[in-house]
């Protein structure tokens, strides 16, 4: 990545610029009904600790370019079950089909091997995203049709440790 490329851990200071991204990619890539949980995550996103530890169950980052926020992501284990997955991870619409996806994603599945040492990644997505996954090596495992609402598929995948 050049110079003007960041990815730093996410902040409440930077909850403006997610909601924006995110909603620059509905609706083909999210519903707006998941705008509302988007925010929620965010609002919630400290509180994800495991009990009885200081150890995150969920991390999040931000992705900077020229110190503007483009992006966003993260992983976790999001249910306490230690099956780590990914979590809204998503690039300004403006900013598609440039790099800063797949960069993002290599980051999340480096951060994914030091703080989760040999686990799987899970992953559900749409359809419009599965073959942008796929293409990085995660592997297609089931498809739900209108899990998401009418004509938007879920797509459960796996990148194997």
């Amino acid at each position: 990545m050049s110079n003007s490329i960041k990815i730093e851990p996410y902040s409440s200071k930077y909850k403006t610029a997610c909601l924006a991204a995110f909603e620059s990619n509905v609706p083909k890539f999210f519903t707006e009904d998941e705008l509302g949980q988007f925010a929620y995550f965010l609002d919630h996103f400290e509180d994800n600790i495991y009990p009885d530890s200081n150890q995150r169950r969920t991390y999040f980052y931000v992705l900077l370019k020229d110190s503007e926020l483009i992006g966003c992501g993260g992983f976790g284990d999001k249910d306490g079950n230690h099956r780590i997955s990914l979590a809204w991870g998503l690039i300004h619409s403006d900013f598609h089909r440039k790099s800063f996806g797949s960069n993002l994603l290599k980051f999340r599945l480096e951060a994914i091997k030091k703080h989760f040492p040999r686990a799987d990644v899970y992953l559900d997505t749409t359809q419009y995203s599965s073959p942008f996954y796929e293409k990085l090596g995660f592997q297609l495992k089931s498809i739900t049709s209108d899990f998401y609402e009418k004509g938007m598929h879920k797509h459960e995948l796996i990148y194997l440790a």
